[in-house]
């Protein structure tokens, strides 16, 4: 397993299959980021990566994962990371 950084400027991120999210915040230029465990042997599918911003609607919690939360500016963003959802 290594861990790899994802920037969170889409709502969907290709990443192995097996990827596991440890935390969000922000890379030293100031992008916010979703950090992942991941199996780089295994191959790419696309994850849906949910940002709530407080005092606004959440994802349905039982289908997502809370990853964590982020301070960019005056925007607080709440990352949730969603196991079962594949495109259309």
């Amino acid at each position: 397993m290594k861990i790899w950084k994802f920037p969170l400027n889409e709502e969907r991120i290709k990443m192995p299959i097996g990827s596991w999210p440890l935390s969000v915040g922000l890379d030293p230029s100031g992008a916010p980021c979703i950090w992942c465990a991941v199996d780089d042997q295994e191959p790419g599918r696309w994850y849906r990566v949910i940002i709530a911003v407080t005092g606004g609607n959440t994802p349905n919690l039982d289908s997502v994962r809370f990853v964590g939360s982020f301070v960019h500016g005056d925007f607080v963003g709440h990352v949730y990371f969603d196991y079962n959802w594949s495109p259309a």
